[in-house]
């Protein structure tokens, strides 16, 4: 029997709780319940075997990409998870004890650093900075040589599971075959592709790029990588095409990966140098990304004879940052497309301040910040207040007609929006019909505290689908405590575990109420 330790299982808990278990989706409440009925959930996971349980199929939308095409991104079933969230934490030093060490600045993203808190990545987060430095460094060495850049094609989805047991393996796991088996079973036994959105996919695929990166070193260390975005260096262009040609046969024959033609170039330093590292946009956005590390530590310019950063009232530091945001905001939706790193940046960064003075212009830009839906919409659970949600009640009233509402992906993130309690103190009705997944209206239900909807599906809550059938759980809240304490004790003593964990964690909450 194949089984994962308690404590790996501990930590996951504590990462998915902290963190989140997917980097497109809604966070899920149901981490919040688990974590409550701990005690009956834990023995559960304990007594899975690995080798044989096969876990639930994710569920899959496409979220839109900054030209106008899709990826396909996943989330996991919350137990499942924990599990591939535990799988991941058991392996992840293992993986970095064989990868190039990051003083070399070869491999420059997500270095692997598990931690007490719950994150699985080193506390240097400055890899893609690491990486333009190293590509400079490199470019001067070559003055007159050339550059070979490349990335690879659909590289989560075409990532060859058999060559992850391998690989795993090689780096001392013990539980590599039961790892590979369980990505075969998100797979429905497809032995191609791991999920998209998850950060134990990070894990995963790093340990594959571990392998190209001593392929590529093998030939020359004149060479760093972020992600699977590839610059290698050579004093002439034979050697780059040889090298692109043995990389390419490797590719294929070890892991069935490849390149990308449209991306894959062999071009002079210099041109790499102007149109690549230095071009006018690049530089740019570098510099936007240092003022809001800037604004971050308190160093953003002031006025000449102004006292220091931290000496300043309180109210003074809110009117610099909040003007700060304004302007980077502005100059980063002039560029020809959003440049998600940086409004990510911009918006966690505004959020964790409570800077609302870029709100009019996320409405105004509103379409097309699509791509950065969800980080929009955690902003917006960080600086809405019962006054801020009233005095923009029109705008956000105008996101109940945009046809983009039509958009699986888009429709979960706006609805998801509107659970928010502020808007309980606005005239904003929602029509139940627009929304596509029984979830979300279980959560506006919850949140609008609307009994009647409640009431009408719990009778039919059999026929729901897991995801559905714990969110009307979650919402039976509303009921009365009588009610809401019959029906779940009915639901949990013939549910699943996670459901049981549900209802235990909304009877509990409804009798502190």
């Amino acid at each position: 029997m194949a089984t994962i330790k308690r404590e790996s299982y501990e930590w996951a808990l504590i990462h998915l709780i902290k963190f989140y278990d997917s980097d497109f989706y809604p966070t899920l409440f149901e981490f919040k319940a688990i974590k409550h009925d701990w005690d009956n959930i834990l023995p559960f996971l304990l007594g899975l075997d690995i080798n044989t349980y096969a876990p639930k199929t994710p569920f899959i939308s496409a979220a839109p990409k900054p030209n106008c095409s899709y990826r396909v991104v996943h989330q996991l079933d919350p137990l499942d998870s924990l599990i591939f969230t535990a799988l991941a934490y058991e392996n992840a030093s293992k993986i970095e004890d064989v990868r190039i060490p990051k003083e070399r600045f070869i491999a420059c993203s997500y270095r692997l650093n598990p931690d007490t808190d719950g994150s699985f990545f080193d506390t240097d987060n400055k890899g893609f900075e690491h990486f333009l430095s190293k590509a400079e460094e490199l470019a001067a060495k070559f003055p007159d040589g050339y550059v070979l850049m490349t990335d690879l094609v659909d590289f989560y989805n075409q990532i060859y599971l058999h060559r992850v047991s391998n690989i795993l393996e090689e780096a001392g796991s013990t539980n590599n075959g039961d790892f590979e088996k369980f990505l075969l079973g998100l797979n429905n036994n497809v032995s191609k592709g791991i999920p998209v959105g998850p950060v134990p996919s990070i894990v995963v695929s790093e340990a594959i790029l571990s392998d190209i990166d001593k392929k590529i070193v093998g030939h020359t260390d004149n060479y760093t990588r972020y992600v699977d975005d590839i610059n290698i260096f050579f004093p002439n262009k034979a050697e780059a095409q040889r090298l692109l040609r043995d990389l390419t046969i490797y590719l294929h024959s070890n892991h069935r990966l490849v390149l990308s033609s449209d991306k894959t170039r062999i071009i002079p330093t210099g041109e790499f140098l102007s149109d690549h590292l230095k071009n006018e946009k690049r530089v740019e956005k570098q510099k936007l990304h240092s003022k809001i590390n800037e604004i971050e530590i308190g160093e953003y310019p002031l006025p000449e004879k102004q006292p220091e950063f931290d000496e300043l009232k309180r109210e003074e530091k809110f009117r610099l940052r909040a003007e700060a945001y304004v302007e980077l905001f502005l100059q980063s939706v002039s560029f020809d497309k959003v440049d998600l790193g940086l409004m990510r940046h911009i918006l966690r960064q505004a959020g964790r301040y409570k800077v609302r003075s870029i709100i009019p212009l996320i409405f105004e830009h509103f379409d097309n910040l699509l791509p950065v839906i969800r980080e929009i919409v955690i902003y917006f659970s960080r600086v809405l207040n019962d006054r801020t949600a009233k005095r923009y009640e029109a705008e956000f009233s105008s996101l109940l007609d945009k046809p983009y509402l039509n958009d699986k992906f888009i429709n979960i993130w706006i609805f998801t929006l509107f659970q928010d309690l502020s808007f309980n103190k606005t005239d904003i009705k929602i029509d139940y019909s627009k929304i596509h997944r029984i979830r979300e209206r279980a959560l506006i239900a919850r949140r609008s505290n609307d009994r009647t909807w409640v009431k009408e599906i719990k009778d039919n809550i059999d026929a729901l689908g897991p995801w559905d059938k714990r969110a009307v759980i979650h919402s039976a809240i509303v009921l009365s405590r009588d009610e809401c304490s019959h029906w779940l004790g009915l639901i949990a003593s013939k549910g699943e575990v996670l459901e049981k964990a549900v209802c235990s964690k909304t009877i509990n909450d409804k009798k502190g109420e």
